[in-house]
């Protein structure tokens, strides 16, 4: 028996029909193609990917670049890690540009611009990292890390960024000519360009977020804000609001890489971090006293396939340790001593040095010299007994002259006196009485022998 002719075009078709939608289902570009609005995912993607050349010297032309470096008073940023072509930095308020370096500080104020073939990375003092393509003019409007706080304000005039954040604590925010990024974390990139070569007046600002905890808030100077989430991408031309996120994550991770790859990223971070722990270690083991270290050292470390890159870090100072108890008890021990040392060689009472140096034992058979400053010691008073003796000493020496002389003799006002002080020592001792005139009926003498 055989089937009607109808019977087999209808079954045709409806196995046609299957075949079809089970591409659908198979193929994920073209289900993602229902989902996003066609033609409007590409067109960011391939802003993202081209290289764009400003239509005018982000550098301005009346500015004089100078090799030397000289930085800027205003707050410490960040650190110039890696660069590679040339790039010029140029604080605020001033019309000199100068030429970056590796492990050069950047300040906040500061405007960074990479000329063309050109690549710098630039590590923030919260541990955020920046990585700035050719052709790229970024301002550290405002950098104030504070105690598990951040406020971070930047401004892309043009080019293209990679940021990750390492921390989400505090306001981090990104503004270019057509929109506002609020960043909550943690990896994204920012793209300012003109939308078509042939309006280079008309920017677009595009945002792709990565993985994790990837979340931006995206707006215009017009209109709401929008969330983008991991694996998304927006765009805000002039004038114009913002609209749905794409989700694009197919491409995402390639753009990412692009820049710069996320795990030789990671592999630099926790390379520099084991070179600071070893550096540490062997600044402890051989200094001999405390010193205090440079805020900021170069490290260099392995960057892969043979190369090595420095890379520079700053620490803390490491102030000197103060004297425990127990040292300032032994030298305030050692000062008596040393006080009775200088009076038992002295002849005389000495006025002792108001300050003077005592060497002490630290421990670990070192030793280090402290200076102590004590009150002046002067002479002692002669006491009362003393005096009494010198009065009746006086008497003495006066009869003693009377009777020697054979006249009365005018004794001197002012006469010194030996007196023993102790302990077998001798010490001169000033006296000044009145003068003492003779009498009438004393004067003259007389001479029996003469009558006889």
């Amino acid at each position: 028996m055989t089937k009607p002719s109808f019977f087999i075009k209808i079954t045709s078709a409806a196995s046609t029909a299957l075949a079809a939608l089970a591409a659908i289902l198979i193929s994920p570009a073209i289900a993602q193609s229902f989902n996003n609005p066609p033609g409007e995912n590409d067109t960011l993607i391939k802003f993202l990917k081209a290289e764009h050349t400003p239509s005018r010297p982000l550098l301005p032309e009346s500015f004089i670049i100078k090799d030397k470096f000289r930085p800027s008073t205003q707050s410490f940023a960040g650190t110039i890690m890696h660069l590679q072509g040339t790039a010029y930095v140029y604080h605020q308020n001033e019309q000199v540009a100068y030429s970056i370096q590796q492990d050069h500080p950047v300040f906040s104020g500061d405007t960074l611009v990479t000329t063309e073939k050109s690549k710098a990375t630039l590590q923030l003092a919260d541990d955020s990292v920046l990585f700035l393509t050719a052709h790229t003019k970024l301002l550290i409007d405002r950098f104030l890390p504070r105690v598990n706080v951040r406020d971070t304000a930047m401004y892309l005039f043009f080019g293209k960024i990679r940021s990750t954040v390492q921390r989400d604590i505090g306001e981090y925010t990104i503004k270019t000519p057509t929109a506002c990024l609020k960043v909550r974390g943690t990896d994204f990139i920012v793209a300012v360009a003109p939308a078509s070569p042939k309006k280079p007046t008309k920017l677009l600002t595009a945002v792709l977020t990565g993985s994790g905890q990837s979340n931006v808030d995206f707006a215009g100077f017009v209109g709401p804000s929008i969330t983008l989430k991991p694996f998304s991408v927006a765009g805000i031309g002039s004038g114009s609001q913002a609209e749905k996120a794409v989700s694009v994550q197919s491409m995402a991770s390639f753009l990412l890489d692009k820049i710069v790859p996320q795990e030789e990223q990671k592999l630099q971070v926790q390379r520099v971090q084991q070179d600071v722990q070893k550096e540490q270690k062997e600044q402890a083991s051989t200094a001999t006293e405390p010193v205090l270290s440079n805020r900021c050292f170069t490290v260099t470390r392995d960057v892969g396939k043979g190369k090595k890159s420095p890379f520079k870090v700053c620490l803390p100072v490491k102030k000197p340790k103060k004297p425990t108890v127990v040292q300032v008890q032994r030298v305030q021990q050692d000062v008596p001593k040393k006080q009775k040392e200088q009076t038992s060689k002295a002849t005389e009472p000495v006025l002792s040095n108001r300050c003077f140096t005592v060497t002490r034992d630290v421990g670990k058979g070192k030793k280090s010299p402290f200076k102590v400053c004590l009150p002046v010691k002067k002479p002692k008073k002669p006491t009362v007994v003393q005096v009494q003796r010198i009065q009746q000493d006086v008497p003495k020496k006066q009869k003693e002259q009377a009777s020697t002389a054979t006249k009365p003799v005018l004794s001197t006002r002012c006469f010194t006196v030996t007196r023993d002080v102790g302990k077998g020592k001798k010490s001169p001792f000033k006296v000044c009485l009145p003068v003492k005139k003779p009498t009438a009926s004393s004067w003259p003498p007389k001479n029996t022998e003469s009558k006889k």
